[in-house]
């Protein structure tokens, strides 16, 4: 097993970017500074420090609490300055035990061959994991993307709710199509007949065929 503190952005000095950041939450990492406010006597910069800062100091950007519009014109932002994610800077929520591929598509809207390439950057070392199942498959993924140990050496791919509906199920079409699933360390099917209610899409045997 690797160990966690060889990902950059643990070892590297970091830069947080947000409002009223609450120092605490990220004690874990080397803070050495905050774009924007926080709870503690820590140096503070402008916005223009993104631009100038020493090459050994990555930006996380602390943004749990946004929602995705948002999200979207910051990121807009981010790639109008040349500043690249993974390399330069990184979203607080894609650290944490849980990423959703489908909401990174639509923010960065990249090919399948850019999109895995991203994923590759925002996991580092940490190890993809996939249930395929039912709502027990999600439950334990809500479970385990929460405990800290877990968040440090693994990531859940976050599934779509196939009885959500047509839209959840082009997800998981999409999500098969880029190849996504050939980066996971770890793939558990969950045992579904292929004549439950929801049909062979939610089904042990669609799981085998994940690349």
């Amino acid at each position: 097993m690797k160990n966690m503190g060889e990902d950059i952005y643990y070892r590297c000095k970091i830069v947080l970017l947000g409002e009223n950041i609450l120092l605490e939450n990220f004690s874990e990492f080397r803070v050495v500074g905050v774009i924007g406010t926080c709870d503690g006597n820590i140096p503070t910069y402008t916005y223009d420090y993104m631009l100038t800062r020493p090459e050994n100091i990555k930006i996380l950007i602390v943004d749990d609490n946004w929602s995705f519009e948002v999200l979207h014109e910051f990121n807009l932002l981010m790639m109008k300055l040349g500043l690249i994610i993974g390399d330069h800077y990184i979203y607080h929520s894609l650290l944490q035990g849980k990423i959703n591929i489908f909401q990174i598509y639509r923010l960065f809207n990249s090919s399948s061959r850019e999109l895995l390439c991203l994923v590759k950057k925002i996991l580092g070392i940490r190890e993809l994991v996939v249930l395929h199942g039912n709502c027990q498959a999600h439950a334990l993924g809500n479970m385990l993307s929460t405990n800290k140990e877990f968040q440090r050496r693994y990531v859940i791919c976050e599934m779509p709710q196939l009885w959500g509906g047509e839209e959840n199920e082009k997800e998981l079409s999409f999500m098969t199509e880029t190849g996504i699933f050939s980066l996971a360390g770890y793939l558990f099917t969950q045992e579904v007949s292929s004549e439950n209610r929801f049909d062979y899409i939610f089904s042990t045997e669609l799981g085998k065929t994940f690349p």
